[in-house]
């Protein structure tokens, strides 16, 4: 048995798989990992070589999110930090999961920082901190609910 990525809404989810299942998914995972792991690194990684500090802010637990990295084979250390479900009391759209974040870079100047999610509640969290807030809409989706809205990661760049 191992976990198999599959989606739910816009979340990575994992699922246990076993049998044939296992076998199929085996290639196909070495694949995904490939690809998501080159994108991580082709995307983050020019990012953190300017001085730019990137983390993740998540409605997601840390756990969780540090095995979808490594099933991912996504280095953790990409990142200066997980914040998770766990780290705060109060959840997006409130702004405390930004500010752990900015508590644990130690950068508190919000002109600073930009905040990228895939969705309503992100932006809602990221404009609740007073940060600015950037939305990814892969899916043409969203039109007028965000001034910054891009398609994908590399658009940081």
């Amino acid at each position: 048995q191992f976990w198999a990525p599959s989606r739910k809404g816009t979340q990575l989810a994992l699922r246990k798989t076993t049998g044939e299942d296992a076998a199929q998914n085996e290639s196909s995972r070495t694949d995904e990992a490939n690809r998501r792991s080159d994108v991580a690194a082709a995307q983050c990684g020019p990012l953190k070589q300017s001085g730019k500090k990137i983390g993740i802010v998540t409605s997601n637990n840390q756990k969780h999110v540090k095995e979808v990295l490594h099933y991912l084979d996504i280095d953790e250390n990409i990142f200066e930090l997980i914040v998770g479900n766990k780290e705060v009391k109060k959840h997006k759209p409130n702004p405390d999961p930004i500010y752990k974040g900015m508590e644990i870079l130690g950068i508190f100047d919000k002109s600073k920082i930009c905040y990228v999610g895939d969705g309503l509640d992100d932006i809602r969290c990221a404009v609740n901190a007073g940060v600015t807030p950037i939305l990814i809409d892969r899916r043409n989706e969203y039109t007028n609910e965000c001034e910054n809205l891009i398609k994908g990661l590399k658009e940081l760049l």
